[in-house]
């Protein structure tokens, strides 16, 4: 069994994942509203990952013996100024999310915990695709504005 504070950590990841899904849903349905519907898609399946993410995170914390907690998410404003805020908010919150998970991962490989180890792992793998996608997406937005 998972010691008390590892399972309060995991929760926490948990619930940033949980928050993160309904970023993506509450900005991918302004970009939708605004006829950017691309990027609203885009959105949709990047929150669709979250909820994967708190998924495999909710299960683990329940198989190690200990019930997750999940906290409200207080609502999102999906108000924005262009596709350029839209990613900017995203990058800062995956950016929060990188952080605590990084913090996380160096606490479970003092504990030598393998198996929650190598789910982190994986969870930070998609990060990083993530990030590098968001940042290529912004870069081409902004390299778009300047052409314009």
């Amino acid at each position: 069994m998972m010691t008390s504070v590892m399972t309060q950590k995991l929760n926490t990841q948990m619930n940033l994942e949980f928050h993160a899904s309904h970023l993506y849903i509450s900005l991918g349905n302004g970009c939708m509203t605004r006829n950017l519907h691309a990027m609203g898609v885009f959105l949709r399946i990047q929150a669709q990952k979250s909820v994967t993410r708190m998924m495999q995170l909710f299960e683990y914390i329940k198989a190690s013996g200990t019930w997750p907690v999940i906290k409200a998410v207080d609502m999102v404003d999906n108000n924005f100024v262009s596709v350029e805020d839209v990613l900017k908010q995203l990058m800062e919150n995956q950016a929060l999310r990188i952080c605590a998970l990084e913090c996380l991962a160096e606490e479970i490989a003092l504990d030598t915990n393998m198996a929650t180890l190598e789910l982190i792992n994986n969870i930070r793998a998609e990060y990083q695709n993530n990030h590098e996608e968001l940042k290529n997406i912004l870069t081409i937005q902004y390299s778009a504005s300047l052409a314009c």
